[in-house]
């Protein structure tokens, strides 16, 4: 068989092995629990004496064991924003996005799911984006106090003017693709 009668066949193959591969939730056991529980307090820790360096790959490997938890990734992507690793930032806060997204998705009345994917939005320079998200979820969730007061207070506009959020924000008032 000839290479470009092979090319349809494994574009199939590929297609049919990627359509399962949607990020299913992991299996959280108590000494995974555990054990990320201590990488964030040892992280944390190193956070409070300004060692991104020590605290990076305690994040790094938190997030690893525990794909699922946003936080986790926000907290690995300010780390490396603050060792100037923006690509290892952008990195950590899409995958932040990602698990917000689908956290969102399997409980769908988590209003704070969709103020958290506000803030990585703008985190990511994506003000657009969080504007656009915070709106969508004002329309569809008219009584959530805390959505409708984050609406009204302008909040975005004073998160990514505050000198802690711009540490750790990639860039700020403009989107990136």
């Amino acid at each position: 068989m000839t290479l470009l009668r092979l090319i349809p066949l494994l574009s199939l193959a590929a297609v049919a092995l990627l359509a399962g591969c949607e990020k299913k939730p992991v299996e959280v056991t108590r000494q995974m629990q555990a054990e990320v529980a201590n990488l964030l307090s040892e992280a944390d820790f190193a956070n409070q004496l300004r060692d991104y360096a020590r605290a990076e790959p305690l994040l790094a490997k938190a997030v690893v064991i525990m794909p699922d938890i946003g936080e986790n990734w926000v907290l690995l992507g300010a780390a490396r924003k603050r060792l100037n690793d923006t690509v290892g930032a952008r990195t950590a806060y899409r995958e932040a996005l990602a698990a917000f997204e689908r956290s969102f998705k399997a409980e769908p009345k988590e209003t704070e799911l969709l103020l958290q994917q506000v803030y990585v939005h703008a985190l990511l320079g994506q003000t657009d984006k969080a504007r656009s998200v915070l709106a969508k979820a004002g329309k569809d969730f008219p009584a959530d106090r805390e959505i409708q007061d984050f609406i009204q207070s302008k909040a975005i506009d004073r998160m990514v003017t505050d000198p802690s959020f711009k540490a750790v924000a990639l860039s700020s008032g403009r989107s990136l693709p």
